[in-house]
């Protein structure tokens, strides 16, 4: 004899009566109950581990992110020192050349002057390798070569004619000037010289 699922049901109730419905239906409830129950602690507990995990991978990061300021904060600094020692340094030289110019300047208006100038460019030339040495140790070698072809002009002008031609000598400081700027990032359009004299 076969009996389907709700007559099984039917002849369970039958057979026991009201009490199976209670039964039955308090079961139910329990094992409801019993579940949330174990949801909730299985809920609490993978919460408490998300919380561990986000707190260990938020130290992490954070340590990562002092870390790398640190090592911002290190990397400007020795940027910022470069910078400044570069503008003294070209500080220096600038000064040296307008000393030089100023006295090739007075030859121009009296060609007798030639001891003025001869007195500025002793000075000059106690500096140069001063200057070319500081200038070794923070510049980049377009900047080096553009001074060595300045100095390169004024010795040959003063060993030759007693005093280095001023155009270009002015033509020279200004490329060295311009290399100067390219370097501290000042601008990289080059400057030139546009006075009538």
């Amino acid at each position: 004899m076969e009996i389907s699922q709700g007559g099984f049901v039917s002849a369970l109730l039958g057979a026991f009566g009201g009490g199976a419905v209670i039964v039955l239906a308090l079961s139910a409830w329990l094992g409801k109950l019993w579940a949330d129950r174990l949801m909730a602690s299985e809920q609490a507990a993978h919460a408490e581990r998300l919380k561990g995990l986000e707190a260990n991978l938020r130290h992490q990061v954070d340590a990562s992110l002092a870390l790398v300021k640190t090592q911002l904060d290190l990397q400007r600094g020795k940027h910022e020192k470069a910078h400044a020692d570069k503008l003294a340094c070209y500080d220096a030289a600038v000064h040296r050349m307008a000393k030089l110019f100023e006295a090739m300047n007075g030859i121009a208006a009296n060609p007798t002057a030639g001891q003025i100038f001869a007195e500025a460019f002793a000075e000059f030339e106690a500096f140069r390798f001063e200057i070319y040495g500081r200038m070794a140790l923070v510049a980049p070698q377009p900047v080096l070569d553009a001074y060595d072809a300045l100095v390169n002009h004024l010795l040959d002008g003063l060993e030759t004619r007693g005093v280095p031609d001023v155009f270009k000598t002015r033509q020279l400081s200004l490329n060295w000037i311009n290399a100067a700027r390219l370097d501290l990032g000042v601008d990289p359009a080059p400057i030139e010289f546009r006075g009538p004299r």
